[in-house]
């Protein structure tokens, strides 16, 4: 049995991945998941896709459920020069993309239905990406924070 933050994650790896294979986002990549993105500045030429597990959160509902939510980054980043329209506003399009993707999407996880109840931009410096990269104003980085929840027994 896996943890169910990984589960989760796999769930948004597989939607994710399915979209850019079915045209359904206007970009091709493989998404992987990892829990810290670290890459070589070199490796970011060509579009580069994760998908980072978050935090989670409990919260007490009603007299007998309990709200539990998950949250989970995509995560894009592409060296680009940032003075370069023509580079950079697909990849803006691709963000918003992956947010009308994943508003109200439900995925199954641990045999349990999940909801993503928020799909919204982060700032880069607020997920867990090396902050190095961001030195020189070279790379361009996208990231989604989805929220995931399902109500449970308390």
């Amino acid at each position: 049995m896996t943890a169910l933050t990984v589960d989760i994650a796999d769930g948004v790896l597989t939607v994710l991945n399915a979209a850019s294979a079915d045209d359904t986002l206007s970009q091709t990549f493989t998404a992987t998941r990892v829990y810290y993105v670290h890459p070589e500045l070199h490796e970011l030429s060509t579009l580069t896709a994760y998908v980072v597990p978050g935090p989670w959160d409990v919260q007490p509902g009603d007299r007998a459920k309990r709200i539990v939510t998950r949250d989970v980054d995509v995560v894009f980043l592409q060296q680009v020069d940032p003075t370069d329209n023509d580079a950079v506003d697909p990849l803006v399009v691709l963000q918003e993309e992956t947010i009308d993707l994943f508003w109200n999407t439900g995925i199954t996880a641990n045999s349990k239905q999940w909801k993503c109840l928020d799909a919204r931009p982060v700032n880069p410096e607020a997920a867990a990406i090396e902050q190095e990269l961001f030195k020189g104003g070279r790379v361009f980085a996208a990231v989604i924070r989805t929220t995931w929840i399902k109500l449970t027994q308390a």
